[in-house]
C-alpha cells in the first residue's frame, strides 16, 4: 500500500484536465504540467492500405500529456456528485468529463478489489472489477513508470518496458 501512496501524493490536490471518454469504459485524467508529445509522419514499419496511410502515417500527431495520466480501464465505474449518481460505465459519459474536468484529487481508499477516487468540489469515482484478471485502473507517469490496479485485488509498479510485471496483494 506504501507503494501506491507514495504514488497519488504526487498528484493529490492537482486539478485533473483533458478528460475524456474513451473506447467501451475508459475514463481518462490528466494531471499536472501539460508537455506536447509530436510524433512526426514517418514511413509504417510493414504495408499498410493506402487509407492506414493517409490517415496515421501521412500526418502529423501532436498529443498533450500531463505529468500523471489516470486511466480506469476494464472495470465498472460510477461517477457521483455531492452524492449523486451521474454516470456509469457505458452511460453518456460527457457528464462524467463535465463533472470532472478541473476538479482536485484529494483521496484514493481501496476496500479489498474496490477504488473510490474522491476530488475537492463532490465528484467521486468509484471503481468495481469487470473481471478479477484485468487491470481496473492505471497511473502513469512522464517517465513510463506505472501503477496498475487489478480486478482481483493486486496492484503492480513498474516500467513501461517490463512486460511481465509483479504483481503484489495490499
Amino acid at each position: 500500500m506504501k507503494v501506491i501512496e507514495r504514488c497519488f501524493l504526487k498528484l493529490r490536490d492537482k486539478p485533473c484536465w483533458n478528460v475524456e471518454c474513451g473506447y467501451a469504459q475508459w475514463l481518462t485524467l490528466e494531471f499536472g504540467k501539460p508537455s506536447l508529445q509530436i510524433i512526426e509522419p514517418h514511413k509504417p514499419s510493414r504495408p499498410v492500405s493506402a487509407r492506414v496511410q493517409k490517415l496515421l502515417y501521412d500526418r502529423r500527431h501532436v498529443i498533450v500529456r500531463g505529468q500523471w495520466q489516470l486511466t480506469i480501464e476494464a472495470s465498472n465505474w460510477v461517477v457521483r456528485f455531492n452524492g449523486k449518481r451521474i454516470c456509469a460505465t457505458m452511460d453518456h459519459t460527457a457528464k462524467a468529463v463535465k463533472i470532472l474536468w478541473g476538479q482536485k484529487l484529494t483521496a484514493i481508499a481501496i476496500c479489498g478489489t474496490r477504488t473510490l477516487f474522491t476530488f475537492d468540489l463532490g465528484a467521486e469515482i468509484e471503481v468495481r472489477p469487470l473481471k478479477r484478471q484485468y487491470c481496473q485502473w492505471q497511473l502513469r507517469d512522464r517517465n513510463d513508470y506505472f501503477l496498475s490496479f487489478r480486478g482481483d485485488g493486486k496492484f503492480a509498479y513498474a516500467h513501461g518496458s517490463n512486460l511481465k510485471p509483479e504483481w503484489h496483494r495490499l
